[in-house]
């Protein structure tokens, strides 16, 4: 009976600590587009158009990828720039105005981080 009750409490504990960190994740990505409004959106292009993680493919191959960039024109004059990942289901938005300053950001996807 006691061994039941150690793998069930041992079992919440995992799920407790699953949830803790997938809800950290969404956090971390608010603070972190929240931490770029005001600035120059060439700040954000730096950040995800650059080719910047090496994923190995195979011994001796390996893959640089970057962000999928989509420039969107907004009816107010403002500019929508969007970044996919090729690899995970995230898409983080960023509203630009005519100044090219970042004024909003939200995100799109399950695997955002």
């Amino acid at each position: 009976m006691k061994k039941i009750r150690d793998d069930v409490m041992r079992v919440m504990l995992l799920l407790c600590l699953v949830f803790a960190v997938s809800c950290s994740q969404v956090v971390g990505m608010k603070q972190h587009q929240e931490s770029l409004i005001g600035e120059d959106i060439e700040v954000v292009r730096n950040l995800y158009v650059k080719p910047y993680r090496a994923i190995a493919e195979k011994p001796g191959k390996t893959k640089v990828y970057s962000w999928n960039e989509k420039l969107t024109p907004i009816s107010d004059g403002n500019k929508l720039y969007s970044y996919e990942n090729p690899y995970r289901e995230c898409t983080i938005y960023w509203v630009v105005d005519k100044s090219d300053v970042i004024t909003k950001g939200y995100f799109e996807g399950s695997e955002c981080r």
